[in-house]
């Protein structure tokens, strides 16, 4: 169960005489139990419910955080001057009054009539968790420890703020009562051990109630730039780590938010900036970790100093939550050769690529406009980004290059991410070209030859007459008009081609979108009844065993055997789809019995569904000799069976038949149900998709899907007949006999 924050109406509570007749006493319940009841859509009117926890957080405003079990609330008493230390257990009495939405919002609180510490026992065991699974909520309403280093932190609204760092990502603690117990003093980059409450999600989720809370396991620096250099080839080879670490390191390039660079060790990597706390924060407070910022005016070539945390070591090294000051100004190193290597390992670097021209275009309508030219690296596209402002061999722009050419190209090689292929952006020292003609598809000779042999023709034309020269000019012109052309119809095909690919990802990501959302709806609705009819019973068994007879109590380990049956024919039915689907699964046939088959399916299908539908088996003719994989017929007969009785009326008979047609087997299923309407058919057998007629019938939207596998898997068909309300018939037929 997650963590619940309730945002309740709060009915006025006005002072009465500790004398009156005390009102009826309100059953006491479990904060689970209010937890349903708060997400119920169905229920009209308010709820009155009482329920203690254990005090795992309280604030200096006075509201505080309750846990029962693996659930949670947020508290706000009738009386602010109620404040319960840790390990209180306090109960409480809130109207629920409406449905909530979103019960993990931490801005809410249960508002409540009545609270009281009745008692002190010890605090729940914390669960260990990272400290982006607690920003997201994934222990919301426990008791959690969490350990990270610190990047920075800040004083804002009497709350000390810790912006920590581990393997998987970061968070946010915030300490609600800072004592002198804990220094911070060599702050920048120590490693906390903290125990605290995970109140809902988001950037105030993590709460302390004080320093108790906290140990220092290392302790960092006096000063951010006095963190210990990091050995870059160690790093690439090891894992991920948390610790703050200092490079030095020439600035090879910025895109899209990170810096491209290299260090003084020859290794490059990539970095991107430690934003810091955007709220105005105290003054001379010694937990103002406050890192500066990175100046826009560095430029490739400049020296730089930075900190940062070696989360990712691949593909390529990065340094995560950097902070930088500069060194000197400087030039860029020398090139990288990607003579012989993948390019994809010289990511992040400067390096020298040769390839052959696929294509070119001019870049427009932006400040440093240029051109993009594709090169074809040994098998391996990579589209360099030629700047207005870099000069190319012979002054030349890429539209003046031709498809095949042969050129080098210096620049920063950018990851292939986000959706791009492998990029460079050319880069070179002042004076000197990025990109250089090493041959031409000119019969080989370089733009400089060509521009003498086209001086010399003109030349030569002019002495033999303006007729010839006039005929000369007018075939060059063809041919180069023919060229141009054939250019441009590579062009339009290659456009044409990216265009395609990139509307059938779109397609594929939007389908894997809706695959997704219909996944996560199906399991919460399907897994929703269960779970909560199994804590149902559990609370009533665990609370009033005693007053329980055996028949009650006979009658609730029923309803927790069926709701665990149910979902573990759910998570079966996803097993065998993600078999199916990885290929895990195939046909193995095998001598088979239909007619004993069937009628272990009818039996079996019939006790699941409380006999609420007779089923009739009506095999015709021969049907021995037949080879077929049994567990693949059980997937297909088990399904279909089960959708036939659960959309038919109760007491409507199902017929199931089976004939012998050559080789071939041919099944029918036939049903008296709701039928299938027209809109829903051609998405029948897509995962998790159901008929908009269901109504509240329950169903995964899985079982047709399984069918269609296994009947593909046998080499079948599969068809269906359907008319709403008067029912559906499948029929599938199998080769399962020799020719």
């Amino acid at each position: 169960m997650g963590f619940i924050a309730l945002a309740l109406n709060c009915y006025p509570c006005a002072a009465q005489d500790a004398a009156a007749t005390p009102p009826d006493p309100v059953p006491l319940h479990s904060i689970q139990e209010a937890n349903r009841i708060l997400v119920d859509p169905a229920r009209t009117s308010p709820v009155t419910m009482r329920f203690r926890g254990t005090a795992i957080f309280t604030s200096q405003a006075g509201d505080f955080c309750l846990q029962d079990g693996d659930a949670g609330v947020m508290i706000e008493p009738p009386d602010p001057q109620l404040r319960p230390a840790l390990g209180d257990i306090v109960e409480v009495e809130a109207p629920i009054a409406f449905h909530a939405a979103d019960p993990l919002d931490p801005g809410f609180f249960l508002k409540t009539t009545r609270a009281a510490i009745v008692g002190h026992g010890p605090l729940p065991e914390p669960v260990r968790t990272n400290l982006p699974a607690a920003l997201n909520g994934a222990t919301a309403g426990r008791w959690v420890e969490v350990e990270g280093v610190i990047m920075q932190s800040a004083l804002q609204n009497g709350v000390v703020r810790l912006h920590l760092t581990d393997t998987a990502g970061w968070a946010v603690v915030n300490v609600h009562d800072w004592r002198p117990g804990v220094s911070l003093t060599e702050g920048w980059g120590a490693r906390l051990r903290i125990r605290c409450a995970n109140v809902g999600r988001g950037h105030t989720a993590l709460r302390v109630s004080s320093t108790d809370q906290i140990t220092v396991i290392k302790p960092g620096t006096p000063s951010l730039f006095a963190a210990p250099e990091a050995d870059p080839a160690a790093l690439r080879q090891g894992k991920a780590i948390a610790d703050r670490l200092r490079l030095t390191a020439t600035v090879l390039a910025r895109r899209d938010g990170f810096f491209y660079l290299r260090s003084k060790q020859g290794t490059p990597f990539r970095a991107n900036l430690l934003q810091p706390f955007n709220s105005p924060i105290g003054n001379g407070h010694p937990l103002e970790l406050i890192p500066p910022d990175a100046p826009e005016s560095w430029a490739p070539g400049d020296l730089v100093e930075l900190v940062g945390s070696p989360l990712e070591t691949t593909p390529f090294l990065q340094f995560s939550f950097s902070s930088f000051r500069p060194v000197s100004a400087g030039k860029l190193p020398p090139p990288a050769s990607a003579e012989g290597r993948n390019p994809a390992a010289l990511a992040c670097d400067l390096v020298t690529i040769r390839g052959r021209l696929l294509w070119g275009e001019k870049i427009s309508g932006a400040a440093g406009a240029g051109d993009t030219l594709a090169l074809d690296c040994d098998g391996t596209v990579i589209h360099a980004e030629v700047p207005a402002n870099a000069a190319t061999s012979g002054g030349e722009s890429g539209a003046s290059f031709q498809k095949d050419d042969q050129l080098a190209v210096t620049g920063v090689l950018f990851p292939a991410e986000y959706g791009r292929p492998l990029t460079l952006l050319a880069t070179a020292p002042p004076g000197r070209s990025p990109v250089l003609t090493i041959a031409s598809a000119r019969r080989g000779l370089s733009p400089m030859a060509w521009r003498w042999i086209m001086g010399l023709g003109a030349g030569l034309a002019l002495a033999l007459g303006g007729a010839w020269w006039l005929q000369r000019k007018v075939r060059q012109r063809t041919a180069a008009l023919g060229v141009a052309n054939a250019t441009l119809r590579d062009e339009v095909l290659v456009r044409e081609k990216a265009q395609a690919d990139l509307a059938r990802a779109l397609e594929q990501e939007r389908e894997l979108g809706e695959l997704k959302n219909r996944f996560v709806t199906m399991v919460s609705h399907e897994f929703r009844t269960p779970l909560g009819i199994t804590m149902s019973a559990v609370e009533l068994l665990r609370h009033h065993h005693d007053r329980l007879d055996a028949a009650q109590r006979t009658e609730l380990f029923d309803d927790i055997h069926r709701a665990t049956c149910g979902m573990g024919g759910l998570m079966e039915q996803v097993l065998v789809l993600g078999r199916v689907e990885a290929g895990t699964v195939g046909c193995r046939r095998s001598p088979c019995h239909l007619d004993g088959l069937a009628q272990k399916l009818i039996d079996e299908s019939l006790s699941a569904m409380h006999r609420r539908c007779p089923i009739h088996w009506h095999p015709g003719g021969d049907l021995s000799g037949a080879m077929a994989d049994e567990a693949l017929l059980r997937h297909i007969f088990s399904n279909l069976l089960s959708n036939a009785a659960k959309y038919s009326p109760e007491g409507a008979p199902v017929h199931f038949d089976c004939r012998r047609e050559g080789r071939d087997a041919v099944f029918t299923v036939r049903d008296q149900g709701c039928g299938i309407p027209e809109a829903d058919r051609p998405r029948l057998f897509e995962a998790f998709h159901r008929g908009t007629n269901v109504g509240d019938i329950s169903g995964t939207g899985l079982g047709l899907v399984i069918v269609k596998r296994c009947v593909d898997l046998h080499g079948g068909q599969v068809e269906l007949t359907t008319e709403l309300n008067q029912g559906t018939t499948f029929t599938i037929r199998l080769p399962l006999w020799a020719e």
